[in-house]
């Protein structure tokens, strides 16, 4: 399967990051193909997670935004999307994240329920284990001194859940 670019890139810098183009929209922000520029002709692809510009003003939403980047970072578990780092360039917050190949649970099932077809039982039960794993790394984080940090993922849906190609589930 082709990555699928939705939209041209956007005009706003991105530091060090080329826009590549839109990958989605959620209801928060914006998902971007991104590339890593670095010297000598070093790239590297990335994702970058942009919030929205009509919510960017909006200081709650931008505090949300900075809690999430900074929780997530935290978490290092291999069902857990990676957070390379948290940005500001050009008045704008961005997350650089891991770039995994592969796509959205909500994608695969949505082309299998065009087949008419289901999602194989044993495959099924893989995927939510795995997703309960990232989940449970989540739930189990802990602070600096050892308290737990009370986490509770507030959007666990099938958008949520990503298959890459090679067989990972991440969250």
């Amino acid at each position: 399967p082709r990555l699928l670019i939705m939209a041209e890139p956007s005009a706003i810098p991105m530091g060090r990051y080329e826009n590549v183009g839109l990958l989605g929209t959620g209801g928060m922000a914006e998902i971007l193909l991104g590339k890593l520029i670095g010297p000598s002709g070093f790239e590297r692809p990335v994702v970058v997670k942009r919030i929205l510009p009509h919510l960017a003003r909006m200081p709650a939403f931008v505090d949300m935004f900075v809690d999430e980047a900074r929780i997530v970072a935290d978490i290092r578990h291999p069902n857990v999307v990676q957070v390379h780092e948290l940005a500001h360039e050009a008045d704008e917050l961005f997350l650089v994240m891991e770039y995994l190949e592969g796509e959205s649970l909500g994608a695969v099932c949505r082309r299998l329920l065009t087949r008419a077809e289901s999602l194989d039982r044993v495959l099924c039960a893989f995927v939510c284990a795995e997703a309960c794993a990232g989940l449970h790394a989540a739930h189990e984080l802990r602070d600096e001194q050892g308290f737990p940090r009370d986490l509770v993922h507030r959007d666990v849906s099938p958008q949520n859940v990503f298959l890459t190609y090679t067989g990972q589930v991440k969250l």
